[in-house]
């Protein structure tokens, strides 16, 4: 389906370009690289009618924002993030109508605007209209409470500025009896040919409209949010969004039916003109952003600060400014468990190639957790100098814990300030007679402050695979090593230095 539409549009190139809200002519259309990049993301898990709470819509909402700030060039202060509570009706609205959006976009900005929460199916309105279903909305006045998505989109293109606009609908309908769908019973989903609107609008909707919406079994996001932002890592910040579809597309689609038996197959839809999209490309003229009132998450007080005494004395002299980051760093990367199982080879196809039966022995895997330490500390290295150090038996140390005391341990031992630890959930290869061999891997990671034992950030359960023409004679461990598991420690060495304020 998306074939069609990527077809006409030409082919992407590094920097950000796409169509300018003003033309030279009518068939000869400006295209200018984008200024600035701007978003609003939404997610509602918990309702004011608590019987259509969803598992995970909250949660994917976070880690899309994280996403968004982390890795795609997105200021912090130029992504609004409204969840559970706060994404009701009044301030969804308020966000895309009056508020933000209209005050912050210009016309050659990018602004994404993404939605998880349930979506109401048209039967259940009287002029059978599709809502958007806010953390205040009432299932059966949809009209005074819910958000009527041609409005939203109607406000969207009237409102906002921006000549280029990204809509991602992680939403299927509500009334349904379980919460690990986005509404179980429904007759269509959003029709993604009548949301987009406009020559710059692009909208991505998780499925097509007879189809449902499905929180993962395995992992704590919906399928469709945590296959598109892995669809959005697989070329880094030159991944195109037509890319990023035709591989959140697939892995939709095989994951919902091996775990289902059900089809649910993302819709990409646009009226766009001009080069592709590239979402992470950073912008070429950022400004500066509009200050929240009131904060959308205010962080707690450790303590109830003293109030000033009133007296008359010369005020203070100010206080040095802190060293950089950089320079007080001392950054341990422990040794990553490894995994659990291993499914190797058990294509036909790689007995063929091998003569092999194909079942190697797990502790043939061993090493993938102390080798991808290996490669996380090689790329550190080049940015933090002898700031950062190898420690493979650290263990050994209240093995599986997690308590502060632990990490304290492994600080004074170590002289840390920051840890970095994980683990190679899974592995898997199989091979090929045609088309080459395909690596796998499944990890998870943390950084962690040693001085509050505090997690730092958190990467659960990401996958990485290849597909690769390796020789037969190729040890699959060196293949892993340098291919799967050199992105692994490519991706968290950026991650590391990036939380750290390391340029």
């Amino acid at each position: 389906m998306y074939a069609v539409w990527k077809a006409v549009l030409t082919v992407a190139v590094p920097a950000v370009l796409a169509l300018s809200p003003c033309a030279q002519a009518a068939d000869e259309p400006v295209y200018r690289p984008v200024l600035d990049k701007w978003a609003l993301v939404i997610g509602v898990s918990k309702y004011a009618d608590s019987a259509i709470d969803l598992k995970y819509a909250s949660k994917d909402a976070r880690d899309f924002r994280d996403y968004l700030v982390n890795e795609a060039h997105f200021a912090p202060d130029h992504v609004r993030l409204l969840v559970d509570q706060q994404a009701t009706r009044e301030n969804i609205l308020a966000a895309i109508g009056d508020k933000w959006l209209p005050r912050v976009a210009e016309p050659d900005d990018l602004v994404v605007i993404y939605v998880s929460s349930h979506g109401s199916p048209s039967r259940l309105d009287v002029e059978g209209v599709n809502y958007i279903v806010a953390h205040n909305t009432q299932k059966d006045s949809l009209y005074a409470t819910g958000i009527p998505i041609q409005e939203f989109t109607g406000i969207v293109r009237e409102r906002v500025h921006a000549g280029r606009i990204v809509l991602v609908l992680d939403a299927c309908h509500s009334g349904a009896v379980k919460t690990d769908a986005k509404g179980l019973y429904r007759q269509s989903n959003f029709d993604a040919n009548e949301i987009a609107q406009g020559t710059g609008q692009l909208v991505i909707c998780s499925s097509e409209p007879s189809q449902v919406s499905w929180e993962s079994k395995t992992y704590a996001n919906s399928v469709f949010t945590r296959q598109l932002i892995e669809g959005l890592r697989q070329k880094g910040d030159q991944t195109t969004l037509g890319e990023a579809y035709d591989y959140m597309r697939d892995a939709v689609r095989h994951e919902v039916l091996r775990d289902r038996g059900q089809l649910q197959v993302p819709v990409f839809k646009t009226k766009w003109e001009g080069r592709e999209m590239a979402l992470a490309a950073a912008p070429v003229k950022p400004r500066p952003g509009l200050p929240e009132d009131p904060p959308a998450i205010t962080p707690p007080l450790t303590a109830e600060p003293e109030p000033e005494p009133i007296v008359t004395r010369p005020p203070k002299a100010p206080a040095p400014a802190p060293a950089p980051v950089a320079r007080e760093l001392s950054l341990v990367v422990l040794d990553f468990t490894p995994p659990a199982k291993v499914d190797s080879g058990s294509s036909l196809g790689f007995k063929l190639r091998t003569g092999q039966s194909g079942e190697l022995e797990d502790q043939d895997f061993a090493s993938l957790g102390s080798e991808l330490q290996r490669l996380i500390v090689e790329k550190l290295k080049t940015v933090l100098g002898d700031k950062v150090a190898r420690v493979q038996d650290v263990h050994q140390v209240e093995t599986g814990s997690e308590s502060g005391t632990h990490w304290a341990r492994v600080a004074q031992r170590t002289g840390a300030k920051y840890i970095l630890t994980g683990s190679v959930d899974e592995a898997s290869f199989d091979g090929h007679l045609f088309g080459g061999d395909q690596y796998e891997i499944i990890y998870s990671a943390k950084l962690i402050s040693a001085a509050s034992g505090q997690v730092v950030w958190r990467v659960s359960e990401r996958k990485i695979e290849k597909k690769l023409m390796t020789p037969k004679e190729k040890d699959p461990i060196a293949v892993f090593s340098d291919n799967v598991l050199a992105a692994a420690a490519e991706q968290l060495a950026t991650r590391v230095t990036a939380s750290l304020g390391v340029r």
